[in-house]
Order: structure tokens, then sequence, then C-alpha cells
């Protein structure tokens, strides 16, 4: 290779750098989406809330006590009015049907009403005999009809009616439901401000989030960019596994039979590797046995990303706190530090 170092070592040391440089990619672009998440879900709440608000709002403005009260006043005056109407139809059917009886009866005995009403005063048996006949009359003639039963339950239900709607007019006069709506006006504006402090620090982290990931990428892509790696093997799982071939001595060449390359594709079609990074974290207790350097990242790689996604939840902070992240930063700051590492080795190596 005409480096100072040998073809071995480069590769070991290239592959170290390309799995770290994977993991920050694989970091970040996890953060990313669950920052998106996130935020979607900061949307969604405030339509819902805004909405609320805006009911609440329209709910208040057409909102009067003096109309509320009138209106109530004007149902009992109506109830009572039917109620009333029943109870005099009631009446006038009873009497109509009384008098019906004592000329039917008079008409059958042959003498006056006022001869007939007489003999029942004569005495008190007389007097008890005159009201089981009246109310006989009454029952045959008035709630033995139709007429009768319906006056009674339009004039029971509108005086239930009536009452009910007073009692509602008293209640409007001691409590002002306004001040409820009031009160429920202020809570929602209160989460609408509350959301909106938090979609300012959500935002402010995706903008870290994505410069940490375009840094992430430039730093991976300049890697694979000096060819060394072939293109299907450049991944998290593959540079990992290649990587802890040389680092345990289980490969001592590159190329050819035995070789990093070789080894992978047999691992690889005997099912001792996995090659796809999405079937990975279902199988970390597989890969812990077959594949330790990357089950080693990749759990490392897990932990930092739980401590970012803790603290995009963290938005109890003052204005002056959100301008800053430090479990983003302190991530930022390692790749920074590792790419440069990186570009001075290899310039070492070089010669140069």
């Amino acid at each position: 290779m005409g480096y100072k170092v040998s073809e071995i070592e480069y590769y070991k040391k290239y592959l170290l750098y390309a799995t770290m440089f994977e993991k920050n990619v694989y970091i970040w672009s996890n953060a990313m989406t669950q920052a998106n998440n996130h935020k979607k879900n900061i949307y969604e709440r405030k339509k819902h809330l805004q909405n609320n608000l805006n009911h609440t709002q329209s709910k208040l403005s057409s909102y009067n006590v003096a109309d509320n009260i009138k209106h109530f006043e004007k149902e009992a005056s109506e109830y009572q009015k039917i109620s009333r109407i029943a109870l005099i139809v009631l009446v006038v059917v009873t009497l109509f049907c009384v008098a019906t009886t004592v000329l039917v009866a008079c008409g059958e005995s042959g003498v006056s009403p006022a001869e007939f009403t007489s003999f029942f005063f004569k005495d008190i048996y007389s007097f008890m005999y005159l009201l089981v006949f009246v109310f006989l009359g009454i029952f045959v003639g008035a709630f033995g009809s139709i007429i009768g039963p319906i006056c009674i339950y339009i004039y029971r239900k509108n005086k239930n009616k009536a009452k009910q709607s007073q009692k509602e007019a008293k209640a409007q006069t001691k409590f002002n439901h306004s001040m409820v709506l009031e009160v429920e006006k202020e809570r929602y504006q209160n989460q609408i401000q509350q959301n909106s402090v938090e979609e300012k620090y959500i935002t402010q982290r995706q903008g870290e989030i994505s410069n940490a990931l375009i840094k992430a990428k430039n730093n991976l892509n300049n890697l694979y960019a000096e060819n060394i790696l072939p293109a299907k093997y450049r991944s998290f799982n593959a540079v990992a596994t290649m990587y802890e071939y040389l680092e345990t001595g289980r490969c001592t060449t590159i190329k050819g039979h035995g070789g990093i390359f070789d080894t992978y594709e047999k691992d690889l079609q005997m099912g001792i590797v996995i090659r796809n990074l999405e079937n990975i974290n279902a199988s970390l207790s597989r890969i812990e046995s077959n594949q330790q350097m990357l089950f080693k990242e990749l759990k490392q790689a897990n932990s930092t990303l739980r401590t970012i996604n803790s603290s995009l939840d963290d938005i109890s902070k003052t204005n002056a706190q959100i301008a800053h992240n430090t479990a983003i930063s302190a991530e930022a700051n390692k790749q920074t530090a590792a790419a440069a590492q990186w570009f001075t080795w290899r310039a070492w190596a070089r010669g140069f």
C-alpha cells in the first residue's frame, strides 16, 4: 500500500472508524425520526386544543345570563298556561257530566231538578247517597271517557315542566355559567402556550440533530470514498463484523480464501451473521454470540439514543436552556472528535 502501517493494520483502523461513523448515522437517523414523531404529536395536540378553545370562545360570546333567565321563565309560563287549560277543561267536563247525570235522573223520576236536589239534602243519609250518585256520574262521564285521563296527564306533565323551568331560572340567577367558560378558556390558552414552548424546544432539537446527522453522513461518505471497501460491505453490521475478524485474529488476510470478505460471505450463507440491520435489534441475543463487536456498538448506540430521546421529553426549560441540549451536544462533540482523529491518523499512516 506504500503506507507506514501494514495492510492489515490499516484495514483494521479503517473498519474501526467505519463502525463508529455507521453507529453515528444510526443514532442520529433514529433520533431524527423520534423528534419528527414528537413534533407531529405536538401539532395534533395543539390542533385539538385550538379547536376546544374556539368552541369555548364561541359559547362564551353567545352566552347571556339574562337571556337564559328569560328563556326559562317563558318556558315556565307556557307550561303553566297549558296545565291551567287542561285543569279548566277537566272541571268543565266534570261539571257537564254531573249536570247531565242530574238531568237524566230527573227525567227518569219525573221531578224537577230543584225537587230532585232537595230530596238528597233531607238528612245525612240522603246527602251521602247524592255524593255516591254524583261521583258515579263523574266516573262514567268524565273519567270513563278518554277526555278525563288526557286532561289529568297534560296537567301533571306541564305542571312538572313549569316547576323545572322555574328551578332553572332561579339557578341562573345564583350561578353564572360564563365563569366556568372563562376558566375553561384560560385553561386551554395555558395549554396552548405550553405546547408552543414544547414546539420551540423540539424545533431547536431537530435543528441540532439534523446538523449532527449531516456531519455523520459526510464523515461516513468521506471514509467510504477511499474505495477501500467494496460497496456491498458498506453497512453497520458488515464493517463491525469484519473488524471483529481482524481484532480477534480469526482472519489474518483481507482478500482471498480465509480473508475478511470470504469469511463474511460464508458466515452469511451459514446464517451465522445477520445482513439486515432491521433484523438485528430483534436478534440481540443471537448477535451477542456471533457478532460481539456489532452487539457492543449497537448496545451503546441504543443507550445513547435513549438518552437523546429522553432529553426530547424534558420541556420544563427556560428560554435560555432551550437553546442548548447537553445530551445532543455531548454526542455531537464525540462525533467531531472521532472524525478529527481518523483524518489525523489517516494522514500519518500515509506519510503526510
